[in-house]
């Protein structure tokens, strides 16, 4: 038989198919269980034979299977007796060296704990608390007997002591504190013991299979607490603790036992046992305290781990047979002891997990995380108790494990945040760790990853949108609910007013859970954007995007918060990516009403911030005006409403087809206005010109020059207009503040100057029109250190030692302020070398000591040749060198003759932000013009280093 249950071929059977074995092996359990139905007398061999199919289970891993599947059949139709003596006999077996063996033993406790009945019936622990105090009062009333007796100078009675229950004399009195664990503790201790074995196979399987067991568990905690079920939910956890704090004594037997003689030191035992070295916490040698061993747990080869079924050897020749197999058996009995108080403290797991998590092997992580899952589930559905949401730490493990090397960490992982998610949906910290660590695997390499992220997207967030979208529409699910029930009178189906009743408060129920998600998309901000931007596209490519009805959705979201808020702003988001894919999903009349309301909310309440985003600022103000204590106090719904406004541009560029050509037009005139005042802040300069460019390409064409396309014109037209504006701006600009009576700062004028300059590059890259080269000098006069005096002569720029350039073809010197009018348009590009020359002058160091090119150049500073000459503010040259930049991208001429500049001053800059934006720069000109910048490597790799 055994061959047949442990799936081995018989000699003369020959290969086998898997079908074929396993219905071999049912047959053969099915034969022995029904032996031992019509015999009864049989049960000592049938509990034999279980044993020796774990003793002789082949070391692959389809033996090991079949051999726990007939073990579990067998052992299920044995009294309890036994059954719980197979227990401590599969816990000796995790206890021997042989990793086979401590393989199938985990997998047997697994079996034993889903497959026998009632493994943690609340009376079992009842009746063993109760066995403890009748023990302890039974002990106190021997102990006062004995005192008595001895102060009445008497001999005490030889009152026997008491018998624990379940357990013989011979093994000696209960510990102090201690109770019997039952069957199911000493299974539960086999699985958390070996989640610390050396061997990784061990572990993770160990881990595995627990997480199986806690899972199943789990499910009855969030029943009623007065239920059947709750209570054996609730008496698992506290097998749980009892686990973590079993002891299992050494027997008395084998101190006359020929296997005495071969056990070495404790220390060296656990070696063998498979018990981790490094481990600082290890439930297993945790469990054996003082005054407790585990000798037979400890046992060198796997026959001393049933020695206790052998015959005892100094067994009496005057015992008849049936007296000698009874001591025989109460000696070899396994018995185990739990702590008789428990608390239901789960931190000694959680703490044993949290290490796991950190495996060096990915087969532990992943076990450790869906064990992670299924306790942090248990906590948190736990009825009747303080719940426990996952903390910090359990959230901090999670996201670490999305960026694992191996894949299956990876997936395991995101299966856990979202099953998480998906039962928690309004906790803040998981909606926000689910966007940031679980959405970005949409990057993944492996395909399967960014499979399952779609599913489980498509069930947290676009699901739930469409659900809020076909309730509600736009007008709320409890308004559409009421317009419902009016709509049908008093002639209305009630049970259709019912169901819609309940569909209005499964929206609603929707509704809160969608403006958490999108609250955390709002919170993460760009990065969350793009990953959903890729997510819309692999679902679109599947037809697996349904995006009309998650927009009308998403509307609802916006239209039923304030404006502003970060629900709005994260549905925001996702609405520009859905647009992308679907330009006729999002509504333009929705669109064109929350643009009034957007403007309208900002004005009547008075935040300037707000204001100046969406170009509202009154003539009179200079844009960047003292706020009072009030509006200083709501400075963060100013930015959600600047942030709105920008978002809310954005999809409209995307929809701006759709859009007809009367609103088009007018929304495009509104706009440029808002451009040319250079109030924006650059975000929103941004949207404001990618609406404007979509808005009016729709209606008059890109090729489109004609005036009289629209009041803003085509393209070409308003491009032209604004790079005229931003020209005449930064003209004023260099004149006001390199005059002699200029103030020390000017924070508006350089805050106009920035968004003009911000708004030029945004233009140039849209290629509606050739910046001016006339633009182009001022971008790069404005790049230098310092402002020259227009008034200076240009020889002051230069030393004795120093030869000054020649003139140009007008026969004149330029200087920062008049160069843009005293040089044409046609002779910008002959110009830059001189406008290179003029600013390392004018940011030469105090001792005159310049590089430039790998070349020493010896000159006068500019302040001491001219005195008061004045810095350019960090802020303009980093939006300077930024624009320029961007120039360079539409222009390969310009960019021949500036990428040498920038890599000089790449190392010369004393501001961050003018170096980072230049680093920003070379990187995309890298991608454009790769044999420009390639020789340049090195400079570029030096500064990330």
């Amino acid at each position: 038989l055994r061959p047949l249950m442990v799936g081995a071929a018989l000699p003369a059977a020959g290969k086998r198919s898997a079908s074929e074995v396993a219905a071999a092996r049912a047959a053969a359990v099915a034969f022995v269980r029904g032996a031992y139905s019509r015999h009864p007398e049989i049960q000592d061999a049938v509990s034999a034979l279980a044993r020796h199919i774990c003793l002789k289970a082949q070391d692959k891993a389809d033996s090991r299977t079949a051999a726990t599947k007939a073990c579990a059949e067998l052992v299920t139709d044995l009294p309890q007796w036994e059954q719980e003596q197979f227990v401590g006999f599969v816990f000796n077996l995790s206890r021997t060296k042989q990793l086979g063996l401590r393989t199938l033993s985990v997998g047997l406790a697994n079996n034993l704990l889903m497959n026998l009945p009632e493994p943690f019936k609340h009376s079992t622990f009842a009746a063993a608390q109760a066995a403890a105090a009748a023990t302890a009062a039974a002990a106190a009333a021997v102990a006062g007997s004995s005192a008595a007796a001895a102060a009445a100078g008497g001999v005490a009675a030889a009152t026997p002591a008491p018998t624990r229950v379940g357990a013989s004399n011979s093994r000696g009195a209960v510990p102090e504190g201690m109770v019997v664990a039952p069957w199911s503790v000493t299974a539960l201790a086999v699985l958390l013991h070996r989640c610390s074995d050396k061997s990784a196979v061990v572990r993770g399987r160990a881990l595995s299979d627990l997480a199986e067991v806690v899972d199943c568990f789990a499910s009855l905690l969030a029943e009623d607490p007065e239920s059947e079920q709750h209570q054996v939910a609730e008496a698992f956890v506290e097998g749980l603790e009892a686990a973590a704090a079993l002891q299992v004594p050494w027997p008395q037997q084998a101190t006359s036992n020929q296997h005495q003689q071969r056990r070495r030191p404790r220390a060296s035992r656990e070696d063998d046992c498979g018990e981790a070295e490094d481990d600082d916490y290890n439930p297993a040698r945790r469990g054996r305290g003082a005054g407790s061993s585990a000798g037979t747990a400890d046992t060198d080869d796997p026959d001393d781990a049933c020695a206790g079924l052998t015959a005892a050897e100094d067994a009496g020749d005057e015992d008849t047979g049936t007296q000698r197999q009874r001591r025989q058996k109460q000696s070899a009995m396994f018995v185990a002891y739990m702590p008789s108080q428990l608390t239901a403290d789960l931190n000694p797991v959680t703490f044993l997990v949290h290490r796991r998590c950190g495996d060096t092997k990915a087969a532990v992580r992943k076990g450790a995380l869906q064990l992670l899952e299924a306790l942090l589930v248990m906590r948190a559905s736990w009825q009747g108790y303080p719940r426990q949401l996952p903390g910090s730490a359990d959230l901090a493990l999670l996201e670490a494990a999305t960026t694992d090397p191996l894949v299956s960490v990876r997936k395991a992982a995101l299966i856990a945040l979202s099953t998480l998610l998906e039962l928690f949906p309004a906790e803040p910290s998981l909606c926000q760790a689910w966007v940031a660590s679980a959405l970005p695997l949409v990057r993944d390499v492996e395909v399967a990853i960014q499979d399952s992220l779609a599913d489980w997207a498509a069930a947290l967030l676009f699901d739930k949108a469409a659900a809020v979208g076909a309730t509600g529409s736009r007008k709320g699910p409890k308004k559409a609910t009421t317009a419902a029930l009016a709509s049908e009178g008093d002639e209305m189906d009630w049970q259709a007013a019912s169901a819609a009743e309940d569909a209005s408060s499964a929206a609603g129920a929707a509704f809160a859970e969608l403006r958490q998600l999108l609250a955390a998309v709002a919170s993460v901000g760009r990065a969350a954007g793009a990953c959903l931007g890729k997510l819309c596209v692999g679902m679109a490519a599947k037809k697996k995007l349904k995006a009309g009805p998650v927009a009308r959705g998403l509307e609802a979201v916006i239209a039923g918060t304030p404006a502003g808020s970060p629900a709005a702003l994260g549905a925001w988001i996702l609405l520009k990516e859905l647009a992308t894919q679907d330009p006729s999903a999002p509504s333009w009349k929705f669109l064109q009403q929350r643009w009034a309301a957007v403007r309208a909310t900002a004005a009547g309440a008075g935040h300037s911030a707000a204001q100046q985003a969406l170009g509202t600022i009154p003539e009179e103000s200079d844009g960047l005006g003292a706020e009072s204590a009030a509006q200083q106090d709501a400075g963060s719904d100013a930015v959600g409403l600047a942030d709105e406004a920008a978002s809310l541009l954005l999809v409209i560029s995307q929809t701006a087809a759709g859009f007809p050509r009367e609103q088009a037009d007018e929304l495009a005139a509104e706009l440029l206005q808002h451009i040319l005042s250079f109030q924006l802040p650059p975000t929103a300069a941004g949207a404001h010109v990618t609406a404007l460019f979509k808005l009016t390409e729709a209606t008059a064409g890109i090729s489109t020059a004609a005036a009289g396309a629209g009041p803003a014109g085509a393209p070409a037209v308003w491009a032209k207009q604004v790079y005229n504006a931003a020209h005449e701006h930064m003209r004023r600009y260099i004149d006001i503040r390199s005059g002699p009576t200029s103030a020390a700062s000017n924070a508006a004028l350089d805050h106009t100057t920035c968004v003009a300059m911000f708004t030029v590059g945004e233009i140039a890259l849209l290629k509606a029109a050739k910046p001016p080269g006339g633009l182009t000098v001022l971008l790069q006069a404005l790049t230098a250190h310092n402002f020259i005096p227009s008034a200076a002569p240009a020889s002051q720029y230069y030393s004795l030692n120093s030869q000054a350039p020649q003139s140009d073809a007008a026969g004149s010197y330029s200087t920062a302020a008049g160069f843009a009018t005293q040089c044409p348009v046609n002779s910008a590009d002959d110009a830059v070398h001189m406008l290179a020359t003029q600013a390392i002058y004018a940011g030469a160091t105090q001792s005159g000591t310049q590089m430039m090119g790998g070349s020493m150049t010896q000159g006068v500073p500019l302040t001491q040749a001219v005195g008061g000459s004045r810095a350019v503010p960090s802020c303009v040259q980093g939006h300077a060198w930024i624009a320029l930049g961007k120039v360079c991208l539409v222009d390969e001429g310009l960019a021949k003759k500036c990428v040498p500049l920038f890599v000089q001053e790449l190392g010369r800059s004393p501001y961050p932000v003018v170096r980072n934006n230049i680093m920003v720069a070379l990187s995309d000109m890298l991608i454009q013009y790769t044999a420009l910048v390639d020789a340049h490597m090195p400079r570029l790799a030096a500064c990330i280093r």
